[in-house]
């Protein structure tokens, strides 16, 4: 039913009235969801949002200072826990939201943080810090066009806000634009070259970018400024082969044996020690250490099957829809590339990326987010405008070359959404024995979109995974065998032309010496 405006803020002017601030913030809202450019129900939600005053105010401050503290001693967890009480009273003040939004994401729970921002941005859309805040947690989730939405209007204001430098910057490396990233970095390090997180993250946007040893200075400067810096220990240890004597090794198993270390820092610590135990041939340690850091990710963070089963139905529900019938693109036409991780689609895009006429993009995040948006019915608009939205992005992104990879491997979850918006796609399915991708999957610590990736850390559900991507992929296959290419890992390495002139050929593109001479 929708709202009429002069009964409706009559009513939230009663809820004010009686105490209830929170819902007459939601009413507000609500009308201006309806009446945007209404003057008095954005001054009735500026009056239901106004902080306490008096004793009110000062437990609030109080509450707030101890949270300050408990986030600043690396206390992430304890401080949710008293955010989420503090939250259930004030739902209604954003400074509140804001906090709870920044522990949930220090905590490692970046769903509940984009929850707690998002609201604190509707009730406060002009606070810089707030939409800053909320464009990290947007990034932690990969919709990274939303996130710089929200902060390049913050850095034309002030181009030196630092918090928001680093959303930038973070948002361009999940969105695979590592050289924006790390000239945005270079920005911040310039305003505040003592911020150890700068130069963390420059150093894993040089990473993606296969620039190792530009990735180990930065990390060198940023384990100076920041020697504890669990995160910052895992990333060495990826990008370096442990040899006898690295004192990080002492170092990880010292500072497992603290009983009071963080649960994120173990997981973090524990899959680092587990990599250099086995780049030093001790399987035993490597493969207890890894036992340990994912049973304890997992007790962390479950995920939710039963929403993954759901979601999944919903997508192999659009191959029974009549598909688009969109105009011919004349650049970026979509190769999607999938299966599941560590199956050999990083190889594939490479050699396919050294042809002219194609363009590798990366692992892209806008897929998974437009898949989300849509609901598990949406109508044909709604599909119309999730591939408007997807190719924008990919405008904006990427060359304008006749082909564009998307080489996002879960998106094997959205299939059935690739069929039905992209007709004129081509799907490159690849394929690894499952017990080599298992065991790669298992020793590895995904800190950043973990929420996509929670089976991982649990054997039953990766190989439950496994299975349904084989499973769904294979049904696929037999609808449209002239749209979905499977390329098994161990055809590509042992006769690579051989695999790769069929492709090209479906693309209707010659074979190029290129493609042989990739690396």
């Amino acid at each position: 039913m929708a709202l009429a405006l002069d009964p409706a803020l009559r009513r939230a002017r009663s809820h004010l009235q009686a105490g209830r601030a929170a819902l007459a913030a939601d009413l507000a809202l609500a009308l201006l969801d309806r009446f945007p450019a209404n003057a008095r129900a954005r001054a009735l939600l500026a009056e239901a949002t106004r902080p306490a005053d008096g004793a009110e105010a000062a437990r609030l401050n109080a509450a707030i200072a101890q949270v300050t503290r408990l986030l600043a001693d690396g206390r992430a967890a304890a401080a949710l826990e008293a955010m989420r009480l503090l939250a259930a009273g004030h739902g209604h003040l954003p400074q509140i939201l804001d906090l709870h939004g920044v522990a949930a994401l220090e905590a490692g729970h970046p769903g509940e943080a984009r929850q707690a921002l998002t609201r604190a941005h509707r009730l406060a859309p002009g606070d810089a810090q707030i939409a800053t805040h909320l464009a990290l947690a947007l990034a932690e989730y990969r919709d990274t066009d939303a996130a710089l939405a929200l902060v390049d209007p913050v850095l034309a204001a002030d181009p030196a806000a630092a918090l928001a430098l680093m959303a930038r910057a973070k948002a361009l490396d999940m969105a695979g634009r590592g050289a924006e990233a790390v000239a945005t970095f270079d920005r911040l390090i310039a305003l505040r070259p003592d911020l150890a997180e700068a130069h963390g993250g420059r150093a894993k946007a040089l990473a993606s970018l296969g620039q190792t040893a530009a990735a180990l200075a930065s990390l060198s400067e940023a384990r100076r400024l920041a020697p504890r810096h669990a995160e910052f220990l895992r990333l060495y240890c990826n990008l370096t082969r442990i040899a006898p004597g690295d004192p990080v090794t002492a170092e990880l198993e010292r500072r497992l044996a603290a009983p009071a270390l963080a649960a994120p820092d173990r997981v973090s610590l524990g899959f680092a020690a587990g990599k250099a135990r086995h780049d030093l041939g001790d399987a035993d340690a490597a493969f207890a250490h890894w036992e340990a850091a994912n049973d304890l990710h997992h007790r962390l963070h479950p995920g939710d099957p039963a929403a993954e089963a759901a979601a999944l139905d919903h997508d192999l529900a659009l191959t029974d829809r009549t598909p688009l019938d969109p105009a011919p693109l004349a650049c970026r036409r979509p190769v999607f590339l999938l299966g599941m991780p560590r199956s050999g689609s990083t190889l594939l895009e490479q050699i396919l990326a050294s042809h002219p006429a194609i363009h590798g993009a990366g692992e892209r995040p806008e897929l998974a987010v437009a898949a989300a948006q849509l609901g598990p019915e949406p109508s044909q608009d709604a599909l119309l405008s999730a591939r408007a939205r997807y190719l924008d992005a990919l405008a904006r992104a990427t060359p304008p070359l006749p082909f564009v990879i998307d080489k996002q491997p879960l998106n094997w979850r959205h299939a059935g959404m690739i069929r039905a918006a992209f007709p004129e796609a081509v799907i490159l399915y690849t394929t690894r024995d499952p017990r080599a991708v298992t065991w790669s999957l298992w020793r590895r610590h995904f800190p950043q979109g973990f929420a996509a990736m929670a089976f991982a850390y649990d054997f039953d559900r990766l190989a439950e995974t496994a299975a349904a991507c084989a499973r769904i992929m294979a049904g696929h296959r037999a609808d449209r065998p002239d749209a979905v290419i499977e390329v098994p890992l161990a055809a590509l390495t042992a006769g690579l032309e051989a695999t790769i002139r069929p492709i090209l050929d479906r693309l209707g593109l010659p074979w190029e010496q290129a493609c042989a001479l990739f690396h």
